[in-house]
């Protein structure tokens, strides 16, 4: 049985990928899934088809968890040999496996090459699941929530700042939270600054903020925070661009009267990164962005060339960006 699952965060995900299986097959409760994460660097197609295709010999049900599977945004596979034995595999799945295909994406190219066994065995012995964004409301019940369930004690200033500095990723909260719940002493706002890490999307989009209204002392300022947490100009540059480019396209459908609905589902971002930008949309314009934009790939070039420092190079952009 093939059960695909897609949706915007991993935790939801393999929530759903549990409840089907408490709903749909008993027998395989409390059996370890074999992992195969798409994202890893070490994953293999033929390691997993080896995987699907072998007997388990400690149960007759056997689960294996597939996440992120590469190829699934496009039209066609780069390996014909292996897209064929997908294809066989999917549309022959040995009766004891249960394939759980979880896909961190809301919109899945179903006329990819990858998909399209899924696609034509939907309803015989593939199952489609989609999971629902979860709402910003939702989110912060769910943390308040599991931070009772840890016995994590917070009045409502520092549960505020909790939240703003939690990753937006669930699965990634509960680790931070996991390692908050140890913590033998009262919490206050600065137990909070030293035990959850503020995600890097959140510091590259205060500093992209800082960039775009000018504000230079706060560039500076964030920039020598991610230096000590050892992320490199060369990092950072591809982050400050991409989340540019979010802002130059909201500008550019904004132009055309589009609403912000529209203009989230057109550009398929999640709802933190698009608010974001949303926001500092407003502190710019279309000519601003494309001069950093401009400035941003003269400085890769640089750094990349050799014919610049990257901690350099990347505080005289800042200066230079601020004229």
């Amino acid at each position: 049985m093939n059960v695909v699952i897609t949706g915007s965060d991993r935790f939801f995900l393999k929530q759903k990928a549990k409840e089907w299986i408490e709903k749909n097959d008993k027998s395989a409760l409390g059996i370890e899934p074999a992992v195969f994460d798409g994202y890893s660097a070490s994953f293999s197609w033929d390691e997993l088809f080896e995987e699907i295709q072998t007997v388990s010999f400690f149960s007759d049900i056997k689960i294996i968890e597939l996440i992120n599977p590469p190829g699934f945004t496009l039209k066609n596979f780069e390996n014909s040999a292996i897209s064929k034995t997908w294809v066989a595999l999917i549309e022959s799945m040995p009766i004891e496996v249960i394939l759980l295909i979880l896909f961190e994406n809301d919109k899945i190219n179903k006329t990819a090459e990858m998909t399209k066994p899924l696609i034509k065995t939907k309803g015989k012995n593939t199952v489609w699941i989609e999971v629902e964004k979860i709402r910003k409301s939702e989110f912060e019940s769910l943390i308040r929530r599991e931070c009772s369930l840890r016995h994590i004690h917070l009045d409502d200033d520092k549960m505020k700042y909790l939240l703003e500095r939690l990753p937006k990723q669930v699965e990634s909260c509960m680790r931070e939270l996991d390692k908050l719940a140890l913590f033998p002493e009262k919490i206050d706002q600065r137990v909070l600054d030293v035990l959850i890490s503020k995600p890097l999307e959140d510091n590259v989009f205060d500093l992209s903020a800082a960039v775009v209204s000018k504000d230079l002392a706060k560039a500076l300022r964030i920039y020598k925070d991610l230096q000590v947490l050892k992320y490199e100009p060369v990092a950072l540059v591809p982050s400050i661009a991409w989340q540019l480019r979010v802002i130059f396209q909201i500008l550019l459908y904004k132009r055309e009267r589009i609403s912000d609905f529209e203009i989230q589902e057109i550009l398929g971002v999640h709802e933190f990164v698009f608010s974001k930008a949303l926001g500092y949309a407003r502190l710019t314009n279309l000519d601003r962005v494309c001069e950093l934009l401009e400035m941003l790939a003269q400085l890769d070039l640089k750094i990349k060339s050799g014919l610049v420092n990257g901690s350099m190079g990347f505080e005289l952009f800042l200066i230079e960006a601020m004229r």
